[in-house]
């Protein structure tokens, strides 16, 4: 089998089976083998740190994620572009919401859900606050994300490296955020002037 990779990377290869005194061909069989085994550990390291449904549920969509992105990443290639970030580029954005709907379109069980009945003895808006509890904790993760002195635990302990991971994407969320408190502070001292001042 005979392959061709980038300089830098077969030099990174050269480099390392000098410091393992093994040969290149060695170190590369070796990091293949490694690679497999890496594969077949993910879902149990998955499962450990999320519970088995959660974990079936990340490598169902982190599969058809990755088989999406390389149909469309390649067409963008193809085009002669080359965007720093392919969950920025539009074409790509696309296709990588258009999986994370389907997903969350097949997994919603039919019909309106039940509150269960621990919650009839809550005040009205703490029930009205679980029964959110999904779209207060993506908010909350949210707010995590764009501060980076924030102290929070929603996303730790890999609250660094998923701001590593989408930094284009958390970039683009900042702003978006920032237009949207000055269009509600716009909005607020609207409506301050159109209502009618108090004597």
């Amino acid at each position: 089998m005979s392959f061709r990779v980038p300089p830098d990377l077969k030099l990174s290869m050269d480099r390392a089976a000098a410091d393992s005194g093994r040969s290149t061909a060695q170190e590369i069989e070796l990091r293949l083998q490694q690679s497999f085994r890496d594969e077949q550990l993910l879902p149990v390291l998955l499962a450990g740190a999320y519970g088995q449904e959660v974990a079936g549920l990340l490598l169902w969509l982190g599969a058809c994620l990755r088989r999406t992105l390389f149909v469309a990443e390649a067409a963008v290639r193809q085009s002669g572009d080359a965007p720093n970030s392919y969950l920025e580029h539009p074409w790509t954005n696309r296709h990588i919401t258009q999986v994370l709907e389907q997903v969350a379109s097949r997994v919603k069980v039919p019909g309106e859900p039940v509150a269960p009945q621990s919650l009839d003895d809550l005040p009205p808006d703490q029930r009205d606050y679980y029964a959110a509890y999904g779209v207060h904790t993506v908010t909350w993760s949210l707010l995590t994300l764009l501060d980076e002195n924030s102290k929070a635990t929603d996303l730790a302990p890999h609250t660094a490296k998923i701001r590593q991971c989408l930094l284009a994407t958390v970039e683009r969320m900042k702003e978006q955020e920032k237009a949207r408190l000055i269009r509600m502070k716009e909005e607020h001292d609207v409506r301050q002037r159109r209502s009618p001042r108090q004597k």
